[in-house]
Formats: C-alpha cells, structure tokens, sequence
C-alpha cells in the first residue's frame, strides 16, 4: 500500500482506522486527542510505532507554542484594547488642549480690552 508523508512516497502495511476531519464544534481539541490516541494505539498494535519520523529541535525554546492561535488572539485582544485606550487618551486630551486654547484666548482679549 502506497502511502505519502509531507509529500514522500512510501510502502506501508498499516491499516489505519477512519478519523473524521475535524473543523470545529464543541469538544473539538478533546475529539481531536482521542483520534490521535487512536491512531497511536493502531500504530501500536501494529508494531509499527518504531517507523514514524522523528523530528527533534535543539532546545523546547526552538519549537513553537502548542497553543499559539489562543496566544495570537489573546494578543489581538489586547491591541485592540490599548487601541480603545489610545483613542480615549487621544479625546481627553484635545478637550483639555481646546479649553487651555479657549482660556488663553479669553485671557489674551481681557488683556487687551
């Protein structure tokens, strides 16, 4: 049986059991563990664990977060959050800045009066 692996061709006699694809709903990291599982408990029973790939990395620092979506958004979040923040920074200031205009004015035409 003719099987491919980032795109490298190879011959196989493991039969794997069906995994749905999984896109989302509830309980879709729990569903997603259980196929993985699943498919090491085949690989298993099978003798066949011995023969996947290994990849390894120098340090833990060099591989990337499991979870960086949830980090990526939870970053978003507080940009978008400092963006509201700025903005309301960006408000009081030119209110304060039109009333220190305003007062000075006042002053400047009192002084000449």
């Amino acid at each position: 049986m003719q099987k491919t692996v980032n795109g490298r061709y190879f011959h196989t006699d493991v039969i794997l059991p069906h995994v749905p694809k999984r896109l989302d709903g509830d309980n879709r990291i729990a569903r997603e563990t259980d196929d993985i599982f699943t498919l090491f408990t085949a690989l298993d029973e099978q003798k066949q664990l011995e023969k996947l790939p290994r990849y390894v990395a120098e340090s833990p620092d060099n591989t990337p977060s499991v979870h960086l979506y949830e980090d990526l958004a939870t970053l978003m979040k507080l940009v978008e959050k400092m963006n509201g923040r700025i903005r309301e920074l960006d408000e009081k200031l030119a209110a304060i800045m039109r009333g220190a205009n305003s007062s000075t004015s006042a002053s400047t035409s009192v002084k000449t009066s």
